[in-house]
């Protein structure tokens, strides 16, 4: 179970909110628009998008929000209801505490430095809120976009696994493990 995040908070230009169903109609025309470029990295892209699975789905994620399981943050320009992307939070231990971020940008946002300004935004408030240590990224090797976000964000790629998961297309990929780690950040060693 994740410790309290906020429901809502700001970065720069965006506001970074959990889900709301009322955001459904947004979120769906982003993925409309933003599914071909979508296919490649996202399994759930591989569907023909439609309104009420993006409502179930919203749904899910605002259960898991307000539980405390691994959740989604929808980012919007700050002052509107104009969707951005996402960025989601997976395979979360307390235990440490570590966790792994996942993104997308909606097409017409993409190369203008909105997901590098969330991820920097989410990941100083989980070391905020949650007192995380370790902040990983797993990307597709093949996915230069993602690589570079996480290389402006000041993520060390830790090594590749390779023939770590299938591809959409059914080939097996290689995935690069990036990782932030606040004592590498802060100038200490682990065991201070």
């Amino acid at each position: 179970m994740i410790g309290p995040m906020p429901e809502s908070f700001e970065s720069e230009r965006l506001t970074i909110r959990g889900p709301r169903v009322r955001d459904a109609a947004e979120i769906h025309a982003a993925v409309v628009e933003s599914r071909e470029m979508l296919i490649p990295w996202m399994r759930w892209a591989q569907n023909e998008p439609n309104l009420e699975d993006g409502i179930r789905r919203l749904r899910k994620m605002r259960r898991h929000f307000l539980i405390g399981k691994p959740f989604t943050y929808n980012l919007f320009l700050k002052g509107t209801d104009t969707f951005v992307g996402m960025c989601g939070l997976a395979m979360v231990d307390m235990r440490v505490p570590k966790a792994e971020l996942w993104y997308w940008t909606r097409k017409s946002f993409v190369g203008q430095g909105y997901m590098t300004e969330a991820v920097n935004a989410i990941t100083d408030c989980m070391v905020k809120h949650l007192g995380a240590r370790r902040i990983e990224l797993h990307i597709d090797e093949r996915n230069e976009r993602s690589r570079r976000v996480a290389e402006r964000c000041g993520f060390v790629l830790e090594g590749t696994l390779r023939a770590f998961t299938h591809a959409e297309d059914g080939s097996l990929e290689d995935t690069r493990i990036y990782a932030k780690v606040m004592s590498d950040v802060l100038g200490r060693t682990v065991n201070e």
